[in-house]
């Protein structure tokens, strides 16, 4: 169990940061509105796992499959939102809830799901 800007997670619970979203200019100059880039954020399935509970991972003797400081994908919308001391916005989220882990320097676009026709 570890702690992380005043947050403790207990039980099965992870503690995630997830990746920032920086404001966004397209391509003819129009810039997307903070409140849109908000919500876009709210909506990130990457981050980086910052502190678990003492339980996380351990039913049916599994090893964790995700450490501290590694970039995880979890589900889209899962957990709450809470503001660390630091004013850092981290998603407290059940273990089962991360995907998978993910190299440090992929980016968020090249994760996005294809449709199934795609090839």
């Amino acid at each position: 169990m570890n702690k992380c800007n005043g947050i403790t997670p207990t039980g099965y619970r992870v503690l995630i940061e997830p990746d920032t979203v920086a404001e966004e200019v397209t391509e003819s100059g129009i810039v997307i509105p903070d409140e849109f880039r908000e919500q876009y954020q709210n909506a990130q399935k990457t981050g980086v796992l910052k502190a678990r509970g003492p339980e996380a991972w351990t039913d049916k003797n599994r090893k964790p499959w995700a450490g501290i400081g590694d970039r995880v994908v979890f589900d889209k919308y899962k957990g709450i939102i809470l503001n660390g001391e630091d004013g850092t916005e981290y998603r407290l989220l059940n273990d089962t809830d991360i995907m998978a882990v993910v190299a440090k320097d992929i980016k968020l676009g090249q994760l996005e799901r294809r449709s199934r026709y795609e090839r």
